[in-house]
């Protein structure tokens, strides 16, 4: 058989990590932090490039050398997906899928440096708290009100990014009074996963821009957050906690170091920038913060969203309930990793949610299930429910596959049972049932 390993690294590939270290070397992205020395790994189905790594996985190979740092290269590992930062082989690694060949070179330079300061934060800043991302699912994305709420806030941080920094002062009323409604309705949890969100993704994001990311593109993404819910249970904290960091680069120019000493989150020490250097002398009331800046229209606007949104979501229901095809039913195992794209979520309500694209899991055991079809998540019932248009293929082999149109599963072993006319249940090897950990697919 002919030896397809590949013999050298992409072109395309070699030419970004090359600017990953231009940028680096003309730039200072973050106080002691140097992303060249960072692993990184480019990854496909098929092949994995791993460069700078202290100990690559057996049965890799070398494939030479780019900017200075020794290439290897092998197939892919279970840990190697998405965008993202994990361990492979005992360090910590910036995961990249490989981009097409025409990609722009910036911009795929810009989204190596943020999963390299993922690295960082789970190596350097590995003491600082990490959200609980399980409280995405019980975010209240469908409440008209804190998403009305939210659009103020964010158009006010969009204004600040733009020189005008004496809103700041009525963007802390606003996000004081949402946070207090939160509290009220026992959802204090919530009020800390927001600001641990926005130090988590919001400073990779923040290192974006200082890497040349346009600041427009972070204006745009507030300017368009929590419309009809959009974005509000996660990629919102991307804008907002990039918008805070680059404000504190205003305001106080030890703030990345405070920030890494631990006990403030970015929202306080904004709070604490804006009270220091009195940005404002008039701290307004909520009732006068929110008349000015049109709240009720917002709200209105919102509220019909919401009804919009709630016929999408019992069509969506319908449609799995009683559509054409067979209704599959993934049990979902006991500390399963889910993978899910925030862009693409609907909440039915707390613990239960829709994917309306793509989501998946992962167990420590080597299960792995992939949906490619619009797919209902019910941590309740620790399942999946996907509906297919026809009985996908099982096969018990050396392992346990069933694979269908947007259906692919991969266990140890695992089982089917007919649980009614045109129904089934797949049964996973991997323990007790029980809440899932989340991993996003970035």
């Amino acid at each position: 058989m002919a030896d397809t390993r590949p013999e050298q690294l992409p072109s395309h590939v070699a030419e970004i990590v090359l600017e990953v270290h231009s940028i680096a070397k003309s730039t200072e992205l973050w106080t002691g932090w140097n992303p060249v020395h960072t692993p990184l790994v480019f990854h496909t189905p098929q092949v994995a490039y791993v460069i700078g790594h202290p100990a690559p996985p057996g049965g890799y190979y070398p494939l030479g050398s780019v900017g200075g740092l020794q290439v290897y290269s092998g197939p892919p590992l279970p840990e190697m997906a998405a965008n993202t930062a994990a361990q492979v082989n005992g360090h910590w690694c910036a995961l990249i899928m490989t981009p097409d060949a025409g990609a722009a070179v910036k911009d795929c330079a810009r989204l190596v440096l943020h999963e390299c300061f993922h690295v960082y934060q789970n190596t350097a800043l590995k003491h600082l708290p990490r959200p609980n991302i399980q409280l995405m699912s019980r975010y209240p994305e469908n409440d008209p009100e804190n998403n009305a709420l939210c659009v103020i806030e964010n158009r006010l941080l969009a204004r600040a990014l733009e020189g005008d920094d004496s809103v700041l002062t009525h963007f802390l009323v606003v996000r004081r009074s949402r946070h207090q409604r939160l509290q009220s309705l026992s959802m204090d949890d919530l009020c800390i996963y927001e600001e641990l969100s926005e130090y988590n993704e919001g400073t990779p994001t923040y290192v974006e821009v200082k890497a040349g990311r346009p600041l427009q593109d972070i204006k745009d993404g507030l300017l368009r957050s929590n419309i009809g819910g959009n974005g509000a249970g996660y990629r919102r904290f991307y804008y907002t906690g990039a918008a805070i960091a680059l404000l504190l680069d205003r305001t106080s120019r030890t703030w990345q170091s405070r920030l890494a000493e631990g006990g403030k989150t970015l929202g306080q020490l904004i709070q604490e920038g804006v009270e220091r250097f009195c940005l404002s002398s008039d701290t307004p009331g909520i009732d006068r913060v929110l008349l000015e800046y049109g709240y009720q229209e917002v709200l209105d606007a919102e509220r019909s969203r919401e009804e919009e949104r709630q016929e999408k979501i019992n069509s969506i229901m319908e449609d799995l309930k009683s559509g054409p095809g067979i209704l599959v039913e993934i049990e979902i195992p006991h500390g399963s990793t889910i993978l899910f794209d925030p862009t693409n979520i609907l909440v039915v309500r707390a613990g239960v949610r829709i994917h309306t694209r793509i989501c998946g899991l992962k167990t420590d055991n080597g299960a792995e299930v992939f949906v490619e079809r619009v797919c209902v998540e019910d941590q309740e019932s620790h399942r999946f429910l996907v509906r297919l248009p026809g009985l996908p293929e099982v096969r018990e082999d050396e392992v346990f596959t069933v694979s269908g149109p947007g259906l692919k599963i991969r266990a140890p072993a695992g089982s089917v049972k007919e649980t009614g006319p045109g129904s089934y249940r797949i049964g996973l090897m991997g323990g007790p049932t029980g809440n899932p950990a989340p991993r996003h697919l970035e």
